[in-house]
């Protein structure tokens, strides 16, 4: 039987950009990781920080799988939920739902506003699996020291269902890939970590960059805007339950924390770019 085309979106959150498929159009065969990312090549392929498969669960309900574009998989994704979130609704006519997504870190509740935002449930924040003892905390979220070429660092281990390092400001200078990709593969990570680099403002507002396991720098990154948030929360330097503004590259997102960490909720946009359709395998694809 000839293997038929295969229809995808292009979604972006804050510039985060995803091919989003659905799990029942493709193939299972051959090399399905490879084809995934040949398609996030962005000389090659389509072009996209990774792949977001979405299978429905129920009639308020579905599935994200997540492939980042160097082939990892991710436990949760932020923005990867706000998108395929708006394309479940963009399906259906929706501008407003209460949904639930099932993910590799577990469910997660949605609700889809009538502004075309996304309000995500993301679950606690948490003191992240480390693969070495390390000394100190701020409260239940364990310090890590890191050391760099253009300086020394405390770094907090928390997790949303998915490893991050958050470094308040870190050391001038420390935005270099190289070194960043070195605290991305830290030892106390057993399966690496995003990393934020983030500075308070006078303002009342966190700025934020993000180097994502697996994708680099990223114009945005929802769970670590969380993580990020709830470390905040967590060394008192902002204030819980009420919205904090993280500001990234791509735009700002809406972090909620609960002052045990318990509850962390993100607000933010998520857009459709563009559809198309995928030929049969060929030496691109």
């Amino acid at each position: 039987m000839k293997e038929a085309a295969i229809p995808f979106e292009k979604m972006e959150g804050l510039g985060n950009d995803f091919i989003l498929v659905r799990k029942t159009q493709i193939s299972p065969q051959g090399d399905l990781l490879g084809r995934l990312v040949g398609w996030c090549d962005r000389r090659t392929g389509i072009g996209a920080d990774g792949v977001l498969i979405l299978s429905e669960e129920g009639p308020s309900s579905f599935r994200l799988e997540v492939v980042n574009q160097d082939g990892s998989i991710p436990e949760i994704c932020g923005n990867g939920i706000r998108c395929a979130t708006r394309s479940w609704a963009r399906r259906r006519r929706l501008s407003s739902a209460r949904l639930a997504v099932r993910t590799d870190a577990g469910w997660r509740e949605i609700q889809l506003h009538s502004d075309g935002r996304v309000s995500v449930e993301m679950g606690p924040a948490s003191p992240a699996s480390l693969s070495i003892p390390v000394q100190g905390s701020a409260g239940s979220i364990p310090a890590v020291a890191v050391t760099t070429p253009v300086g020394e660092a405390t770094g907090l281990a928390i997790s949303m269902g998915n490893p991050h390092l958050v470094l308040f400001d870190p050391p001038a200078g420390l935005s270099e890939e190289r070194q960043l990709a070195a605290l991305e593969h830290h030892p106390a990570f057993p399966r690496g970590a995003n990393v934020s680099l983030a500075r308070v403002t006078e303002a009342g507002w966190i700025a934020l960059v993000v180097w994502e396991r697996g994708c680099g720098f990223t114009r945005a990154c929802g769970s670590a805007a969380c993580a990020t948030a709830a470390a905040a929360v967590a060394t008192g330097r902002m204030a819980a339950d009420r919205p904090i503004p993280v500001r990234l590259p791509g735009g700002e997102l809406l972090i909620e924390v609960s002052p045990d960490l318990s509850r962390v909720r993100m607000t933010g946009p998520a857009q459709w770019v563009f559809t198309g359709r995928i030929p049969p395998r060929s030496s691109i694809f």
